[in-house]
């Protein structure tokens, strides 16, 4: 009987490893996931679908609409980011603006849920004051923020110092790190990830 799953040769590559039990981690008591932004804007689609999982057995609950609501915002954000060119027209512009008020406020609802229930499931002060700012700019200046972030060179950073890590130290370190990862490059096969 043939397997309903590929096998794990046969699976397209891409760019986002394999999501483990260690992207998502919980520092201080709370939820963080622990992954590059550029990775983690497809981990947020997974998590959605999750979030709306419980939302269909769950009724009513507020904490958890607010949270359906905040990741649904931030996913619709991302996908518009994409979609659009380098220029927003204006209904670009200001969807993108109004996803991202969406979310702040869902944010917001969910650490007053915190207070309220005593219960220390979100950050009260979430650090959202760089997106605020990106969003500013889609506002007043219709410029996407995709063709100026750093997602990719952030991928690019993470994986020399993963290669830093596995060299020996010592004076030829510099040395090692670009051997490991002309290794790399020699190994990888166009079309594959």
């Amino acid at each position: 009987m043939r397997s309903p799953f590929p096998l794990p040769n046969a699976m397209p590559r891409h760019s986002h490893g394999w999501i483990t039990s260690g992207l998502l981690n919980v520092v201080d008591g709370y939820p963080t996931l622990c992954c590059k932004a550029y990775n983690g804007r497809l981990l947020v689609i997974f998590l959605d679908r999750c979030i709306h999982a419980l939302a269909a057995r769950v009724d009513g609950d507020p904490e958890i609409y607010n949270a359906c609501v905040a990741v649904r915002s931030l996913t619709s954000w991302f996908d518009l980011l994409e979609r659009a060119g380098r220029y927003l027209c204006d209904q670009e512009r200001v969807t993108l603006y109004s996803l991202h008020g969406k979310y702040v406020r869902a944010l917001e609802m969910l650490a007053i849920i915190a207070l309220k229930t005593d219960v220390s499931r979100w950050k009260l002060q979430p650090k959202l004051h760089p997106f605020v700012h990106i969003n500013e700019d889609h506002l007043w200046f219709a410029y996407n923020a995709r063709h100026y972030h750093c997602y990719v060179d952030e991928d690019a950073m993470g994986l020399f110092k993963n290669l830093a890590q596995k060299c020996h130290r010592g004076n030829l370190l510099e040395f090692r790190i670009m051997c490991r990862f002309l290794l790399r490059l020699a190994s990888w096969v166009p079309g594959t990830g």
